[in-house]
């Protein structure tokens, strides 16, 4: 728990707003989670949505931009 607290601290120095939530206070804002198990709950009210797909879409896009090339249809035998 003070690790997490500890960067979200690091996080609202930066501009961020986040707060720490108890479970009850997440339950009312996210109802169908269930937080029993969890430790420490951080909620940054301005925080968006990413579709994942579409991130990865765009992070391709501009990789090859920039000259990345990229291997489709090849297997991946080691990094």
């Amino acid at each position: 728990r003070p690790v997490m607290e500890s960067v979200f601290c690091t996080q609202n120095k930066y501009g961020s707003e986040t707060q720490t939530l108890t479970p009850a206070e997440a339950a009312k804002l996210h109802p169908l989670l269930q937080f029993e198990d969890v430790d420490v709950i951080g909620f940054e009210s301005r925080s968006g949505y990413c579709d994942p797909y579409l991130t990865t879409i765009a992070y391709a896009k501009r990789a090859k931009d920039l000259g990345v090339k990229f291997f489709t249809g090849t297997p991946v035998t080691g990094i």
